[in-house]
């Protein structure tokens, strides 16, 4: 059970940038797309065209170079998570299930540089990136609903004081903080 406890740590170490990543692309001004789903999931080009009217070149190149960061990020969660479960279920996967959590990364740098080619009216993209997308996602969504067991199991093991931890952990005060009365 040490062993778990100590890779808890490095879990959240990896959310935490992910989150980050996930929060600027979502809403730091000179990146964020608010329709960054519509323009993944365009059903064709002249809809592609249409998502994307209103953003500025330079808004849409700077999204997608920020997305390599998280890119990086959300992948080494993906790992860690997939440890953590190894871990936690005392169950050794072998080398090529690590290897699976780089596909999504690996399809969403294809995404980007099939979008870069696409902002550049490259319509002969668009296929390629409309599968690559729905492919990415499939994938994605089965590491994202592992996170999300991992953060619902977490919690109802450790309830409020789960969140005491993280706030110990993340706060200048270490592990001796007393207030346990505020949260995060």
């Amino acid at each position: 059970m040490g062993k778990i406890n100590d890779f808890q740590k490095f879990w959240f170490l990896g959310l935490a940038p992910t989150l980050g990543g996930l929060l600027l692309l979502k809403f730091c001004k000179g990146v964020a797309l608010g329709n960054l789903l519509e323009i993944q999931f365009a059903s064709d080009y002249q809809d592609f065209r249409f998502q994307i009217r209103e953003h500025s070149h330079s808004l849409l190149t700077n999204n997608q170079l920020l997305d390599f960061f998280f890119i990086l990020c959300y992948t080494v969660l993906f790992m860690l998570s997939l440890k953590l479960i190894s871990l936690a279920l005392d169950f050794h996967f072998k080398k090529r299930a690590y290897l699976f959590c780089l596909v999504p990364g690996l399809l969403d740098v294809l995404e980007n540089t099939l979008f870069l080619g696409l902002i550049e009216d490259c319509a002969y993209f668009f296929t390629a990136y409309f599968w690559v997308v729905r492919i990415k996602w499939g994938i994605a969504a089965i590491f994202i609903q592992l996170i999300m067991a991992i953060l619902l199991f977490y919690f109802m093991l450790n309830g409020y004081h789960g969140l005491v931890k993280i706030k110990n952990f993340f706060s200048k005060t270490g592990k001796g903080a007393a207030d346990h009365t505020s949260l995060l």
